[in-house]
């Protein structure tokens, strides 16, 4: 960033201070790095109480930088750039030192730098600072390191090795002192019983409730750093999940959406089945050799018999897994069907019932049930069949050890003490084995969840990380099409097609069409929503995947025919892509979509409750708060699929007479067929098949084609 010095103070009397965001956009730009507000916040959790230290942690994070904060007398010893606190939630950036001061960047013209006298951090004492860099990663990559950014969900698991490690130190500890049990058991009867020696014998079973206590405190201890671990991780990757899964590109969902959401709601199964459920076991597992070893000293040929009851108790788990996996993809499936359906009739329930499609729904329903009912009773089955033959050939082993030690007795090679001591040290050999059974039985599940959730992560994404997008903060609005060609997945059919296309900045144009005819894909394909298969989208003279998404966002306001409305208040569904937005503007907002009276007169006002879907509001009062919507945005390029089908004459009259002068210098496309909105356009194009069958001026298209689209209704003119 090039600058100039202005040598006139800066007023701290928080005029010209900023906000925290704005002083990060701020740092960046002067590093060299060029980013927006919006970039910054896209995706973050942000409400209406503003950045957090962790949200802008986050924020740098995906754009390869990290922040640090630290209190200091003497700022500028840690080196410059560094961003100063000059209030609560104010910040200068500070970019060099002078005899008497500093030099800032001027928070209104960040390309002018201004002086801040020395003695403002003397007087402040301690004064609280940041400072960005870029991360190792970041730099690995800039120079072709080719660093392992780790695996999305192993990576994340076993992020703090160091936790790993407490585990595993716990798991030995725990193990090692469980030996003293079997020792005691081992002295007492080979020691006390023979001596009679009371005294001893009590100062081993002190001995052993201490060794029993810290055992029980080491594996309290453990589970809770597993407990903790899996916490963590549960955090970090479900933040990773739902940010892949709403930033999936629409025409590339590896899903349908019940399917997606099933596929979401079992990450919860994964996270427990590899944290709590396994990560037990496998530390356990090395020990499984160090008692064998221990018995082996103690009862000698014994330890076979432990080994061959361990190798019989894995086996079957082991044989089973083709068919374990088999029958977790089916499983996987069918539940997934289930939700898929669940979903429909919940949100289509009007439509099931005054389509009396009930019956439909309900044999639909009942078919997947039954299927679902046989896959999962075999695999319930199968995974009884191998948890029950762990437990037995567990009890077998225990047995056969016994017998084998009485043998060993009555030949005069072993104590009654080492029978008992051989007995309880084969339980503890044998209690990971037979967990690891039942690890091995669900493992197919988790594998089959696994690979869902990694058809998530592995969408393609509207926004790709390696890529370096275009900033265009404000588009021209102009449109062109070459060559394009889009067909939905799974479709063998055409959507839409076309050669060449041009739309200047600032033109209004209206899309006409039968039903079918490809308008609502067109306009979608403009919106960068769906992404052509062949050709290219340009705004702007620009392919608009080179442009920033949150750019496209900003910019091209598009409005659906039916719109989606959120659970909340009617202020959430306002503002959910916006910051800051004072009452006036949300008012003058409803004022231009035509719902400022009915909120105005409504107890709650912009506080009113919106249910699931906006049940319960009509379909013109959705289409006003969408049109509320892409007013708050404040978009140049506005995109309008049926924007006042759904209003009453009267109210369209209203609508349109203030869309008109609002769209002034914007381009619009709109699809509608009423006559009111047509009449603000310049343009009309005619669509018929996916293909647009002629564009020109609004009175001579529609006089030349009109026989073509039909007479518009009368009742609309």
């Amino acid at each position: 960033m090039k600058t100039e010095l202005a040598e006139n103070v800066v007023r701290l009397d928080g005029r010209l201070e900023v906000d925290l965001i704005t002083a990060v956009t701020q740092y960046l730009g002067f590093i060299g790095v060029e980013t927006t507000r919006d970039l910054l916040l896209a995706g973050l959790p942000v409400g209406s109480g503003g950045v957090s230290a962790a949200h802008l942690e986050r924020a740098l994070n995906r754009i390869g930088h990290a922040v640090t904060w630290e209190d200091s007398r003497q700022p500028h010893k840690g080196g410059f750039p560094f961003a100063i606190e000059t209030g609560p939630g104010g910040f200068l950036i500070v970019v060099d030192a002078t005899k008497d001061g500093y030099r800032v960047l001027d928070p209104e013209q960040p390309k002018i730098l201004r002086h801040l006298p020395v003695d403002f951090s003397k007087k402040r004492g301690k004064t609280r600072i940041f400072r960005i860099l870029p991360t190792v990663q970041l730099l690995q990559d800039r120079h072709s390191i080719g660093a392992h950014k780790g695996h999305w969900f192993w990576g994340r698991l076993f992020l703090k090795k160091i936790r790993l490690f407490d585990i595993v130190l716990a798991t030995f500890f725990a193990n090692v002192i469980a030996v003293a049990v079997s020792l005691f058991a081992l002295q007492v009867y080979d020691r006390v019983i023979p001596g009679q020696s009371e005294a001893t014998l009590w100062v081993l079973v002190a001995g052993a409730g201490v060794a029993i206590s810290f055992e029980a405190a080491l594996r309290i201890a453990r589970a809770r750093l597993i407990d903790r671990m899996g916490r963590d991780a549960e955090i970090h990757i479900t933040q990773e999940l739902f940010s892949r899964f709403i930033g999936m590109r629409l025409g590339a969902r590896p899903a349908s959406p019940g399917a997606l959401v099933h596929m979401m709601r079992e990450f919860g199964a994964v996270r427990e089945f590899f944290t709590v459920a396994s990560i037990g076991v496998v530390a356990d597992l090395p020990f499984v050799f160090i008692f064998l070893l221990l018995i082996y000293g103690i009862a000698g040929p014994v330890v076979g018999i432990i080994m061959t009851g361990a190798v019989l108790t894995v086996i079957p788990s082991l044989l089973m897994q083709a068919r374990m996996s088999r029958l977790a993809r089916e499983t996987m499936g069918g539940m997934s069907s289930a939700s898929r359906l669940l979903t429909e009739a919940a949100y289509n329930l009007e439509t099931v019932k005054t389509g009396r499609a009930e019956a439909h729904f309900q044999k639909a329903w009942e078919e997947i049930i039954a299927l679902n009912a046989v896959k999962t009773t075999e695999q319930r089955s199968l995974s009884a069949f191998l948890t029950f033959w762990a437990a037995a050939m567990q009890q077998c082993t225990y047995v056969a050890a016994v017998v084998g030690g009485v043998y060993l007795v009555f030949a005069g090679e072993f104590s009654v003490g080492a029978i008992i001591a051989v007995s309880i040290l084969s339980s503890r050999t044998l209690s990971p084995i037979t967990q690891l059974s039942t690890v091995l039985s669900r493992w197919q599940n988790m594998k089959a969840s696994l690979a869902g959730l990694e058809a998530i992560v592995a969408s393609e994404q509207e926004r790709d990380e390696t890529r370096t997008y275009l900033q265009r903060p404000r588009l021209r609005g102009q449109i062109d099409l070459k060559n394009v060609r889009f067909t939905h997945p799974g479709s063998r059919k055409i959507d839409f097609q076309a050669p060449e296309f041009h739309v200047a900045a600032g033109v209004k144009l209206a899309i006409l069409g039968g039903n079918g005819s490809g308008k609502s894909t067109f306009l979608r394909l403009v919106a960068g929503l769906f992404q052509a298969a062949q050709g290219e989208v340009l705004i702007d003279g620009m392919d608009i995947r080179q442009i920033d998404p949150t750019d496209v966002r900003r910019n091209i306001g598009y409005l659906s025919q039916e719109v989606k409305l959120f659970k909340g208040s009617l202020r959430d569904n306002l503002v959910a892509g916006a910051l800051r937005v004072s009452d006036d503007d949300l008012y003058a907002a409803l004022g231009f979509g035509g719902l400022s009276d009915f909120v105005r007169h409504h107890p709650k006002g912009l506080d009113a409750d919106i249910a699931d879907g906006g049940e319960g509001l009509s379909m013109g009062q959705k289409q006003s708060v969408g049109l509320a919507r892409i007013f708050l945005q404040d978009p140049s390029i506005v995109l309008l699929d049926e924007p006042t089908a759904a209003l009453d004459q009267n109210l369209e009259a209203d609508v349109v007479a203030r869309l008109g002068p609002w769209l002034k210098d914007r381009t619009c496309i709109v699809a509608t067929h009423r006559m009111a909105i047509l009449s603000q356009m310049q343009r009309v194009a005619i669509m018929k098949d996916g293909r647009i069958l002629a564009e020109g001026e609004r009175d001579a298209v529609l006089k030349r084609v009109v026989s073509t689209v039909g007479q518009p209704d009368k009742a609309d003119a």
